[in-house]
């Protein structure tokens, strides 16, 4: 078994029925859904991502997990990097910048997705031991705001604010 985006040890099953789950908010027009992230060359999913719902109001919260062939191969070392600064710093500033929705929740009577509150930040957790994803993060000018026990581990808490002005260190970010 592997460890999928929730930091829970899943079944393939399990994780083909969240990828379900995922598909189906895309099909509802809920933009806070995940990413399957493929190899196009070798024809295979190589990691996931995703901002989903978050635990606050306003927040959303990323997850992303890319097989251990991607993390450090001199040929494919920057896929994770890539690939998550390109959920955060383009498709989620850019559902910030439309004032999306985030934290809806589904309506089996109306059909749709409800409720929910202007997106405005992202957050992130990190395993204090994961110095990758930890470097990663403050790469993408994500902010250390605490520290918890989540998912069976001690972890930091990351935030990055889109209502505040993210130029400078999108540039850096970016640069």
């Amino acid at each position: 078994m592997s460890k999928y985006a929730t930091g829970e040890v899943h079944t393939q099953e399990k994780f083909t029925e969240r990828i379900h789950e995922q598909s189906f908010r895309w099909n509802n027009g809920y933009p806070f859904a995940a990413f399957l992230v493929t190899d196009q060359s070798e024809d295979v999913v190589v990691g996931y991502e995703e901002i989903g719902n978050g635990s606050k109001d306003h927040v959303g919260e990323i997850a992303y997990l890319f097989n251990r062939d991607y993390h450090r191969s001199t040929t494919k070392q920057h896929a994770g990097y890539e690939n998550v600064g390109a959920l955060i710093l383009g498709y989620g500033k850019e559902l910030a910048k439309k004032q999306a929705y985030v934290n809806k929740t589904y309506d089996k009577e109306s059909v749709k997705f409800v409720g929910g509150q202007t997106f405005t930040t992202v957050q992130a957790t990190a395993l204090k031991t994961n110095t990758a994803s930890k470097k990663l993060l403050e790469n993408l000018a994500f902010k250390r705001v605490g520290e918890s026990y989540k998912y069976g581990g001690d972890r930091y808490e990351f935030e990055l604010h889109y209502d505040t002005a993210l130029d400078a260190p999108l540039a850096r970010a970016l640069g």
